[in-house]
């Protein structure tokens, strides 16, 4: 089968999104398709076409907008319009697979009816619903007719299912519920957890609490940062080490000094994903705070790493942790429950680990892209047998 992937943003991009479309695409080479993924070429520097792990990428340039708002952004993304149908027509797709609606899914969507190829629209959230970045009211006739005209929608989570029935009347037959997942074979460490600290400059014998994030308003890290504030008055050794990086990361650090926890608060940057996965292996626990989460494949990577989990309760979260078997999940925005969980993980080793046990087998039961394929496979498969019924000549 060849499958045609748009997505706004893919890799090196290393968004939840981006990742989790990478591993589609390659769990598809490997089952001996060919998939073509487009997205867009923000970065100069980013090739306009190039092959990884068999997934063919072509990045359609754009221009750069000093000044992000909803209404640039569409222009923005909708500037290659025109060369998307050339790709599909000479790709000749048997299935166009959209991730996101907003924006490419518009033009994926347009082309798809013109040239008469089925498709399926995954939805992973902030599209649908995000607190902190709400689509604009004018977008919603065109959002809404994107999703009434897909062939199968896949929503990654329950919320995200819910959402489209109350806010865009997505009562259809033709949704599902799929999960993101993870490869747990990848996050095997390189390193050994003294040898990882060392390079870090961690104390080898300190308790290590790691979180991942976009260093970004709507992930709301300053709340985390004010729970480590309370995490280290009862364990004064406690180290967080934060890898990610974004436009708040000086205010963070700034935020840091004034508490005096430059000490016990690290910021990493970007690193690579060999570091990152000796650093999930090297910590004690995993914490994750945002407001927001349409997934939270950060969760399933510690979780395939045997640690236990903390998390804002938010969104797809609530999919990924077993509440009190492979984790906590708690109110965003609120420091102290979050403290309090952390707190009752680094004062239990034991619990840590039967939590940490739990999470893995979780992982490889649930969430292994092989499972999560096999059932786009069947997405796919449904998607194609609609769509050729609908338009049989009578």
């Amino acid at each position: 089968m060849k499958i045609l992937f748009i997505i706004p943003w893919f890799l090196p991009n290393k968004g939840g999104a981006e990742i989790g479309a990478y591993e589609m695409a390659r769990e598809l080479v490997h089952r001996g398709h060919e998939v073509l993924v487009v997205s867009l070429k923000y970065r100069r520097d980013w090739a306009d076409r190039e092959e990884i792990d068999g997934v063919q990428i072509v990045r359609l340039p754009t221009f750069s907008i000093p000044f992000m708002t909803r209404l640039t952004e569409l222009i923005h993304s909708l500037t290659p319009f025109f060369s998307l149908r050339r790709i599909i027509e000479n790709f000749k797709p048997d299935l166009i697979h959209l991730h996101y609606v907003l924006f490419t899914g518009h033009a994926g969507m347009y082309f798809a009816k013109k040239l008469n190829i089925p498709t399926v629209l995954t939805l992973v959230g902030s599209d649908i619903y995000d607190p902190q970045y709400c689509p604009g009211a004018f977008l919603y006739p065109w959002n809404k007719d994107v999703i009434h005209k897909a062939d199968q929608v896949v929503a990654a989570c329950p919320f995200i299912s819910d959402q489209l029935k109350s806010r865009f009347d997505y009562t259809e037959g033709h949704l599902q519920i799929i999960p993101y997942g993870v490869n747990p074979d990848k996050f095997k460490p390189h390193h050994s957890s003294e040898l990882t600290r060392s390079r870090f400059k961690l104390p080898a014998k300190n308790p290590m609490i790691l979180s991942v994030h976009r260093l970004h308003p709507r992930k709301g890290v300053r709340f985390l940062i004010d729970a480590a504030e309370e995490v280290i008055r009862s364990h004064p050794t406690a180290m967080f080490v934060i890898v990610g990086d974004g436009p708040e990361r000086d205010s963070l650090e700034y935020y840091c000094r004034s508490r005096n926890l430059s000490g016990n608060v690290i910021f990493t940057g970007k690193i690579s994903f060999d570091s990152l996965t000796d650093l999930y292996h090297a910590s004690d626990l995993f914490v994750l705070h945002s407001y927001h989460e349409g997934f939270g494949i950060v969760l399933l990577e510690a979780m395939a790493c045997s640690k236990a989990v903390v998390s804002t309760k938010t969104g797809g979260t609530e999919t990924i942790i077993d509440e009190g078997k492979t984790g906590f999940l708690v109110p965003p925005a609120s420091p102290r429950p979050m403290a309090e969980a952390i707190n009752r993980l680094l004062a239990d080793p034991s619990l840590r680990r039967a939590m940490g046990q739990n999470g893995y087998d979780r992982v490889h039961t649930h969430f292994r892209w092989t499972h999560i394929m096999d059932r786009y496979m069947d997405v796919y498969q449904t998607a194609i047998t609609r769509h050729h019924a609908a338009h049989v000549t009578p």
